[in-house]
Order: C-alpha cells, then sequence, then structure tokens
C-alpha cells in the first residue's frame, strides 16, 4: 500500500528573543495546531518547551532539552567542556528539540545497537533529538544549529562548530552500520550557503558533508541556490534533507499569513511517499 506521510520543521521561537511565541505556550499551542490543521504527521521541532502538555495534539514525543547554564555533554568521543557557554540565548526558560508523532505514527528513541549502547548523545547536549519510526527503517533528526561559546579564544562564538559536531557523531548512524537506513534530517541550522562570501565556502561545505552522507535537499535548492526566507527577513535558516531513497512528492515553505504571528521562522512541509504506512 503506498501512502504520503507529511513531515514538518519549525522552529517555534519559544527561546527566540525577538519571536511572538517567546516564552509563550499558547502561541506554541497554536502553532502544533495549525500543524495539525494543515494534515502533518510529524513536527521536527526546535525551540520548544518540554511537549508533555499538548500530547492532545501530538501523543507521541521524544524530546531532548538544551541546559539553560554550563552545560556538560559526552559525545562519541568522550566527555566534553562547554564551561564558557554561559547561557541558553540569555533565556530563563527551558526548552530544546523534539520530534512529534499524530497517535498514527508511534516513536520509538533510537538506540544504536541495544546490546552495546544504552543511549545516543550528541557532543553538545539538546542539540539532536533522534526518533524511529515504530516498525519502520526511517529515523527522524531534529538539529538545531545552536550557538555554542566555547571558542572564545578564537571567534568568541560558532554556529557551524556545533552543527559539525552534532554531523560527526551522528556518521556511523547516518553511514547506515544500524538500523535504520532511510533518514530525515531537519531544523533551524543557522547556517545557509547564501551568507558565504566570495572568500569563502564554509557553509556550503556543511551542506556538502549532508549531500555526501546520501542526503538531499528536500525543497531541491541546494547546491543550486534560489533559497528561500524561513526566517523572517534574514533569508534560509531552516532546512529539510531526506535520504534520496525516500520518495518527496512535494516540499515548501508555508509563507501563509496565519504563521507570522506565531514564530520568528516559517516551517518548511514534505509530503513523503511511502510504501507502507
Amino acid at each position: 500500500m503506498v501512502g504520503i506521510i507529511r513531515v514538518a520543521t519549525w522552529n517555534l521561537g519559544y527561546g527566540s528573543l525577538q519571536s511572538p511565541s517567546r516564552n509563550s505556550t499558547n502561541k506554541v499551542r497554536a502553532a502544533l495546531e495549525y500543524m495539525s490543521g494543515k494534515g502533518v504527521d510529524i513536527v521536527i521541532a526546535q525551540e520548544i518547551f518540554n511537549p508533555n502538555s499538548i500530547q492532545d495534539i501530538y501523543p507521541h514525543q521524544i524530546y531532548s532539552e538544551i541546559p539553560h547554564k554550563n552545560p556538560s555533554g559526552t559525545g562519541v568521543w568522550g566527555n566534553i567542556d562547554f564551561s564558557t557557554d554561559a547561557e541558553n540565548n540569555g533565556n530563563d526558560q527551558k526548552w530544546g528539540t523534539a520530534v512529534l508523532a499524530k497517535s498514527n505514527f508511534h516513536l520509538e528513541k533510537f538506540v544504536p545497537d541495544g546490546n552495546k549502547c544504552k543511549y545516543y548523545n550528541t557532543a553538545y547536549p539538546g542539540s539532536v533529538t533522534i526518533a524511529q519510526i515504530a516498525n519502520t527503517d526511517i529515523a527522524i533528526i531534529s538539529m538545531y544549529g545552536k550557538k555554542i561559546y566555547d571558542y572564545e579564544w578564537v571567534t568568541n562564538y560558532s554556529y557551524l562548530a556545533n552543527l559539525h559536531r552534532c554531523l560527526s557523531d551522528m556518521a556511523p548512524l547516518l553511514d547506515r552500520f544500524y538500523s535504520p537506513k532511510r533518514f530525515i534530517i531537519a531544523g533551524d541550522w543557522n547556517a545557509s550557503p547564501q551568507f558565504d562570501t566570495r572568500t569563502s565556502s564554509k557553509n556550503y561545505n556543511f551542506f556538502e558533508r549532508l549531500v555526501n552522507f546520501d542526503l538531499k535537499d528536500c525543497l531541491g535548492h541546494f547546491p543550486d541556490g534560489n533559497y528561500e526566507t524561513t526566517f523572517k527577513n534574514s533569508g534560509q535558516l531552516d532546512w529539510m534533507f531526506a535520504s534520496k531513497k525516500l520518495i518527496i512528492k512535494n516540499s515548501y515553505v508555508d509563507y501563509s499569513k496565519e504563521v507570522e504571528d506565531l514564530s520568528d521562522h516559517r516551517p518548511i512541509i514534505t509530503e513523503i511517499e511511502l510504501e507502507e504506512i
């Protein structure tokens, strides 16, 4: 049986300094009600509070919190000291990344090789949430381009450094040594090739790494350009890539008026054809 699954990625702005939904649970709830009304089965969310209170909209949830102050983390290669990263966007509210699904799509917390590993951490706590759609070979990855400050002697802060760390930690998974075999990876990455200068291609190089893991831009813009405006008036910061084996039927940025008052980001909604759902 062939069916369509609708997946959206959206930075819900709960921690964004200029977002209409900053610290507003009501705005985030309204945003998810809007997604549900658009027929979105799975929401890949960033800057969202612990979603327990909105299980009536998306009952299946996997959530990872980004620590507020002085986080410490354990990546694949050992302990990492983030003691200089003192604040979570200057926000006292707790928030993180999540994968949310409607009742007909059960989620499982992904554990690589359950006989050997009890958990999967990325280099920076909460930057990535990984969920597997039950009874499928598909993993959903919510990745947030967190600005980290442990480069104070180099550049003071960096978005790309954290993205590269997260991608490196996920390399064994994306290289398909373990099940699942197909992936959807999305989120607010705070990065875009359109921000590169004539003398630098550092953003482009990160997106090339994704392509090298046999992933494709669902919107179809990378590497050719024509990028969109997912962060209001500031270009495309939000992305959705998927395994080339997945059939993308439609993918678009939602520019409708309804989303403008719900977040400072716009969602990407993608329809994917699955042989069995």
